[in-house]
């Protein structure tokens, strides 16, 4: 019976290891999310000119933090949002993966991209797709909880730019 047991948990344990291998296929398939880079907010950059103007002879040091902070808030999202693709791509089929990455590495995503919705096109497309179980997926992952994990991704990136400028000697 033991051994039965365990041949019974190596497969599941393998079964669940080429699932991830295929989830992680997926989101390297995927579109960078927010390939745009963050810029300054108004806020920030009235901050950063105060900052300027109060340290006059730390512009440089003051113009690299906020710099770092930008950085910093890109790469804790980008991280956040290949968490999040992550748990949505585990959260689907084998075959519903399978059908993603075909999507995705295919030429319907760029005619689908053109289309209108409700048009033939458009249809024909979406049920050749597993697109509908994939955006429902997405809803139940990117809700509070990645809100959450941004608010807190902010926070640190705050925290980097207010001990960075406490070293250099600047006060906010």
């Amino acid at each position: 019976m033991l051994p039965l047991l365990l041949s019974v948990t190596l497969a599941l344990s393998q079964d669940a290891a080429a699932h991830d291998a295929l989830a992680a296929r997926l989101v390297a398939v995927l579109p960078p999310a927010g390939s745009e880079r963050n810029e300054p907010d108004s806020f920030a950059v009235e901050r950063a000119a105060t900052l300027t103007k109060a340290h006059p002879d730390k512009s440089a040091a003051v113009a690299t933090a906020f710099a770092d902070r930008v950085r910093c808030s890109d790469s804790k999202r980008d991280e956040g949002v290949g968490r999040v693709m992550f748990a949505v791509a585990r959260s689907l089929s084998d075959d519903d993966i399978r059908g993603m990455i075909a999507f995705y590495t295919g030429p319907d995503v760029a005619v689908m991209e053109k289309l209108t919705e409700e048009t033939p096109e458009w249809k024909a497309i979406l049920a050749r797709y597993p697109l509908m179980r994939f955006a429902e997926a997405m809803r139940s992952q990117a809700g509070p909880k990645m809100i959450e994990e941004v608010m807190a991704a902010e926070d640190a990136c705050e925290a980097v730019l207010t001990a960075t400028l406490a070293k250099e000697g600047i006060s906010q």
